[in-house]
């Protein structure tokens, strides 16, 4: 559904960057599923920037924790597709 209106799952590295970009980001959970690390057990992990103790912790989530997902407070970062 994002592809259809022009954009994809933000990564990692865009993730990073805003958090940089916007330290001060009042959003309590933002995810990026278009990074994401498969661990030895088979689980799959996405980077999550969340705020604790009003400060921003880069952490990872596995995706089948399904109340880590089924938050009022999360956002999923989407980019726009850049055109070739």
């Amino acid at each position: 559904q994002l592809e259809d209106q022009g954009f994809r799952p933000a990564t990692l590295e865009e993730l990073l960057a805003l958090s940089v970009m916007y330290p001060n980001l009042e959003e309590s959970y933002v995810v990026a599923l278009g990074s994401d690390w498969k661990a030895h057990c088979g689980h799959i992990n996405v980077p999550i920037l969340q705020k604790s103790e009003g400060k921003q912790v880069l952490s990872l989530s596995e995706t089948w924790e399904s109340d880590a997902f089924d938050r009022k407070d999360i956002h999923f970062l989407a980019v726009k597709r850049s055109i070739p």
